[in-house]
């Protein structure tokens, strides 16, 4: 099938469907949306929501598990199971070392050049989480959120703050494959939104009446406990802050008394 939101249309599942789904649920909006549109034209689809529980600032994890339950009361019908939660620390040197992180920016450049040693350092760990993951299952599909960039353009008029922030990888670029099948159990990939942004996103909460219900429940900011008053408010002056300001129109929004 096809879908359509923000006046765009992707297609939606359009192969053989998979028996089983990992959903990596990051607390965030994206993953969440992806997980929501699944449960609602899919629920034959057996969903394993995991989440990555960052012990530097844990309310992520927490933000995944409330939507996991959202999920659940909002499909009943729905084949969800019970979320599991695994740990990672991406300021322990012991776990994966700096070396083992200027080694993979050095051998992917287009992919690291604008991460630091944490950023990749998560990666890694999250990568090596989800492998394991993978292996208890037969074959399952990993679903990722992953979005577009904001145009680069509208990022730099924006902040050059946010344009130089941003993973250069999500920058649009033409049309991308987002259906990945490998041998390799952990390389079965689909990323429902690798060829559309935010706003994209924004719209799936608007127009599926949302913003009151499941919007609420997600968090987005990676700002320190110094920057969000020990996580309790968004800092707004993250990457991921100023991209769900631009998707949301939430400048607008303030203006007109809407939030």
């Amino acid at each position: 099938m096809n879908i359509t939101y923000d006046n765009k249309t992707i297609e939606f599942y359009n192969f053989e469907l998979p028996k089983q789904v990992i959903v990596s649920l990051s607390g965030g909006l994206d993953s969440a949306a992806a997980m929501y549109l699944t449960c609602k034209h899919f629920p034959d689809i057996e969903i394993i929501p995991i989440t990555l529980r960052d012990l530097h600032a844990q309310l992520d994890a927490e933000a995944a598990e409330d939507i996991v339950g959202w999920m659940k009361n909002k499909f009943p019908s729905a084949n969800i199971r019970d979320i599991e939660i695994f740990d990672f620390n991406d300021k322990d040197e012991s776990i994966v070392s700096w070396d083992e992180c200027d080694q993979l920016k050095e051998d992917y450049p287009e992919h690291y050049s604008t991460l630091n040693r944490v950023q990749i350092s998560k990666i890694i760990q999250i990568d090596n989480i989800l492998q394991g993951v993978v292996d208890n299952y037969d074959m399952p599909l990993r679903i990722d959120g992953m979005t577009l960039n904001p145009p680069v353009e509208e990022m730099k008029k924006i902040s050059l703050r946010f344009y130089g922030m941003a993973e250069r990888r999500r920058d649009p670029c033409g049309h991308r494959q987002t259906l990945f099948k490998s041998k390799f159990k952990c390389n079965n990939m689909y990323q429902i939104f690798g060829n559309v942004d935010k706003k994209f996103v924004a719209d799936i909460y608007r127009q599926e009446g949302l913003m009151e219900t499941l919007y609420p429940l997600t968090r987005s900011c990676v700002g320190s406990a110094r920057y969000t008053q020990f996580f309790e408010k968004e800092c707004h002056d993250c990457f991921w802050c100023y991209e769900k300001k631009w998707a949301f129109d939430l400048d607008h929004q303030a203006r007109t008394g809407s939030i």
